[in-house]
C-alpha cells in the first residue's frame, strides 16, 4: 500500500513510486527518488519481478516543434489479488 496523490483530474491516488536515490532526480519533470528499497510495480499485493527505467530526450512534432519528453517504463510478470481477493498471475507493462 502508499503510493502519491498525483493531484491530476481523474486521476487521484496511485500505487506510484520512482525508484532511486533521493538526491536525484528525473531529468525532465524533475521527479525525486523515493529511495531504493521502494516497490517499483504499480500493482499492490504484487509478488513477482519488475523492470523500471526512465527514458527522456526530445521529440519532433508534426508541427516540426521539438518537445522535450519522459516517459516512466515498467514491466511487471508474477501473482497479484484482484479486487475480489483472488489470486492471479500475470505480466503487465505500464508506459
Amino acid at each position: 500500500p502508499g503510493g502519491v496523490d498525483t493531484g491530476a483530474p481523474n486521476v487521484g491516488f496511485i500505487h506510484w513510486w520512482i525508484p532511486g536515490p533521493a538526491d536525484a532526480s528525473t531529468p525532465i519533470l524533475e521527479i525525486p527518488g523515493m529511495g531504493f528499497d521502494v516497490d517499483p510495480s504499480t500493482i499492490t499485493d504484487f509478488h513477482g519481478v519488475s523492470a523500471f527505467a526512465v527514458v527522456a530526450g526530445q521529440v519532433k512534432g508534426s508541427d516540426g516543434v521539438l518537445y522535450d519528453c519522459e516517459f516512466d517504463v515498467r514491466a511487471m510478470k508474477g501473482r497479484y489479488l484482484d479486487g475480489d481477493g483472488k489470486r492471479r498471475r500475470g505480466a503487465f507493462a505500464f508506459l
